[in-house]
């Protein structure tokens, strides 16, 4: 076993931030090059309402460090404007993000 574990935040298996990962990556290799994905386009994909996919960004907040080392993913947000109603944005990490971008940290 690596030297990192998952753990799990409100309920969220590590299966389910498997699929988030997974589902960005294949949408941004669908879509032009330097293409960050919208909640909008990854929510019907994963077929996920919006208090369970804000429970699984906080749940991949708190484990960032073990999908870094352990599973390889690093997931960036983006935010389409500077004033935005905070309350209508999912949170990353603590900040609002719009867009997500996963990249490989090895392959």
């Amino acid at each position: 076993m690596g030297r990192y574990s998952y753990v799990e935040v409100e309920g969220i298996k590590e299966d389910l931030c498997m699929k988030f990962f997974e589902t960005c990556e294949k949408l941004q290799n669908e879509a032009p090059k330097f293409h960050n994905v919208s909640y909008k386009e990854i929510m019907p994909a994963m077929r996920i309402r919006r208090n369970r996919f804000q429970k699984m960004l906080d749940s991949i907040s708190r484990n960032w460090l073990y999908f870094k080392i352990e599973k390889g993913y690093i997931v960036s947000g983006s935010n389409i404007s500077g004033a935005v109603d905070w309350s209508k944005r999912f949170m990353l990490s603590g900040k609002p993000v719009y867009h997500f971008k996963v990249e490989r940290y090895y392959d």
